[in-house]
């Protein structure tokens, strides 16, 4: 295991898997397997994927691997609720020759222009192992969110006025852990590209 990425992720990161391609699954398992992944669960759906941890069936999720695809299908915010009100990070696989036309090419582009980070499918080996920096760095700044989200909640006052906390910037949450991740994996900075399966799209950290 990488020493950056053992540092993060001393058991591996736990990983459930979206897709309704019997076959990819099967050679993503085993790819994810060899390279510190542990692949918790499967399933075909988003929808499928949104029960199973809001329920509780699962637990202690790393990430969250699904085919952008099917996400954009879905009718419903996906990653948004994932990454917003369960702070998982949610990352995208789409083949490179994925052809989609009109309204559905429309929702996928959406869907890749606000990924997290997307990749290959198949997927590809230097990718996945240069894949626990995306996910630790967006954990860190979920994380932050969380926490901001916690402070800035408005508590009673004495005498029942309604009183706010101390606004503390998001920005100044998010350029810590970035130290952090940095850090971690040595002299990287980030880095903005466009969402395709061959990088990351948003903010994502260098290979």
């Amino acid at each position: 295991m990488n020493q950056g990425m053992s540092t993060m992720f001393p058991n591996g990161i736990r990983a459930l898997v979206v897709d309704d391609d019997t076959r990819f699954l099967t050679s993503a398992y085993l790819m994810l397997s060899i390279l510190d992944f542990e692949v918790m669960i499967t399933c075909a759906s988003p929808t499928t994927a949104l029960n199973l941890l809001t329920r509780d069936t699962i637990k202690d999720v790393n990430v969250v691997l699904a085919n952008a695809a099917k996400v954009a299908a879905c009718g419903f915010d996906f990653r948004g609720i994932v990454e917003s009100d369960l702070f998982i990070p949610v990352v995208y696989f789409l083949p490179l020759d994925h052809k989609a036309t009109g309204g559905e090419a429309d929702e996928l582009l959406r869907t890749l222009m606000s990924a997290t980070c997307v990749i290959k499918k198949p997927l590809d080996a230097s990718q996945v192992c240069n894949l626990w920096r995306d996910i630790a760095w967006r954990m860190c700044c979920l994380g932050a969110k969380a926490k901001q989200a916690g402070r800035n909640r408005v508590v009673p006052a004495a005498g029942g006025e309604a009183r706010g906390p101390a606004m503390v910037g998001e920005r100044e949450d998010e350029e810590r852990v970035h130290f952090r991740v940095v850090n971690t994996g040595g002299s990287r900075k980030r880095k903005s590209t466009a969402g395709n399966p061959g990088g990351s799209s948003g903010t994502s950290l260098a290979g």
